[in-house]
């Protein structure tokens, strides 16, 4: 009898303890149980309170030239994992190295900016539609399974190349200050917006883009930018050195 009773013990506080989300950041967890997500008050997140959950804004405007301000970055977001009905997650201006958003499965906007992110596990988040990382140090991303993208901002990262061939319901694409040499955007006709000034570009073709009616391409080395007949250039900006070529 008492061992059936040591075991129903034992056996209730590992199903408790199961029950809690590990968050081993404690800036982390702080920020959440603040923004109300514990309900039951035990200083725990519980799995089904994470359920419930559809928006995180974690994001920090910390200033280290503010001598008052209090440090709340965030340097991981393991945990994040169990908040599956997330549809917005916000954790910009944190100290995060690496982000697996993976099993976030209905995440439709993802803003993680100014962090020093260098990888970005976003495989699997088919749902996404507005992706903002702009800021940080990566140097692959893919985005082939991400064919819901309209929106995809990753100014002054690291990148050497960027496939967006399957995103073609992208509409806003902005790559400032990477190292990029080229870039394909014939399979985004719905393209309206297109940022790719502070690169390496040797060329630019958008004359499969009719939609464009921004286009920043500013100090890269091109001499040619090719473009639709009809297209007009009065929101168009680049190098001196580049011309307009008419197709």
């Amino acid at each position: 009898m008492k061992n059936l009773l040591l075991f129903l013990l034992f056996a209730f506080s590992f199903t408790v303890h199961a029950q809690n989300v590990n968050i081993p950041d404690t800036a982390f967890k702080q920020r959440l149980i603040k923004a109300g997500f514990d309900l039951n008050k035990d200083g725990q997140i519980q799995t089904s309170e994470a359920l419930l959950v559809t928006h995180i804004e974690v994001d920090s405007d910390y200033s280290e030239d503010d001598e008052d301000a209090i440090d709340d970055r965030i340097e991981s977001l393991e945990g994040i994992a169990a908040f599956k009905n997330l549809t917005k997650l916000n954790c910009s201006g944190n100290l995060l190295r690496a982000l697996d958003v993976s099993k976030n499965l209905k995440l439709q906007r993802l803003l993680c900016t100014d962090n020093r992110i260098a990888s970005l596990n976003i495989s699997s988040n088919i749902s996404l539609s507005e992706l903002y990382c702009d800021d940080n140090k990566i140097t692959k991303l893919d985005i082939s399974k991400n064919t819901n993208l309209t929106l995809l901002d990753c100014t002054r990262n690291e990148l050497s190349s960027l496939d967006v061939s399957q995103n073609r319901l992208l509409e806003t694409l902005n790559f400032v200050r990477n190292h990029l040499t080229s870039i394909d955007v014939s399979q985004n006709p719905n393209l309206m917006d297109l940022a790719c000034s502070y690169n390496a570009l040797i060329s630019l073709d958008i004359s499969n883009n009719p939609k464009i009616f921004y286009l920043s391409c500013l100090e890269n080395k091109m001499t040619k930018i090719y473009l639709p007949a009809s297209m007009k250039t009065t929101n168009f900006k680049k190098d001196e050195t580049a011309v307009w070529v008419k197709k």
